[in-house]
């Protein structure tokens, strides 16, 4: 697993980059409590799949369900620091076509089947639940309140500038591919690209 990059099919100009799934990774090292992340970074090994099974088509969001499905089985992942991929969001794409309503609908089922018992919740999990919780309404007036100060804000999902110059003769999905080729290599070249994982209990970091 990586770092996955997203941009949007009518505006190549940005890209987002969420820093929550290496978090959330970090505490499925070190507590085992499962988790989600978009599928498009995922890499497997062929031998693994009798393991972890296939993509549940029964739902919209298959890579939710697949991910929250093989961090909760005894299995070894492995977290890349680097880019690995980039999603470009279509507006006619399954997900997007979804109502909000019937997203969050499939979000619980699937994060209730998963995540059964409250008490496998660490405490710390409950501290920052309960801080996420009294911070989200807040969040609106800091913003604008930023704004009006012209202060720097700290944003998860981190936007990116792609350089994109829109050519209305190009070629909209070749230009899109190159854009995406030249921010991930832009974005890796300043990264500097480690592999954690657990092996025998014992969690490892190497160095490219």
């Amino acid at each position: 697993m990586g770092y996955n990059a997203a941009t949007q099919s009518d505006d190549l100009t940005f890209a987002k980059i969420k820093e929550d799934p290496a978090k959330d990774y970090q505490r499925w090292l070190e507590h085992s409590t499962p988790f989600w992340m978009i599928g498009l970074p995922i890499l497997i090994r062929r031998s693994m799949l009798a393991l972890t099974g296939m993509f549940n088509t029964g739902v919209v969001l298959v890579d939710l369900e697949f991910v929250y499905r093989i961090t909760s089985l005894n299995v070894n992942i492995a977290w890349c620091t680097a880019v690995l991929s980039m999603h470009i969001s279509n507006p006619n794409g399954n997900f997007n076509r979804m109502t909000k309503k019937d997203r969050m609908a499939e979000y619980n089922r699937i994060t209730k089947f998963f995540i059964t018992n409250p008490t496998r919740r660490s405490t710390g999990e409950v501290i920052r639940n309960t801080i996420e919780s009294i911070k989200r309404p807040l969040r609106p007036a800091k913003r604008d309140f930023f704004n009006n100060m012209g202060w720097n804000q700290y944003q998860d999902p981190e936007r990116f500038d792609t350089g994109y110059i829109h050519n209305p003769n190009g070629d909209p999905i070749k230009s899109a591919f190159v854009i995406c080729d030249l921010f991930l290599d832009s974005q890796n070249a300043n990264r500097s690209v480690e592999f954690l994982y657990k092996e025998k209990e014992i969690s490892k970091v190497f160095k490219q």
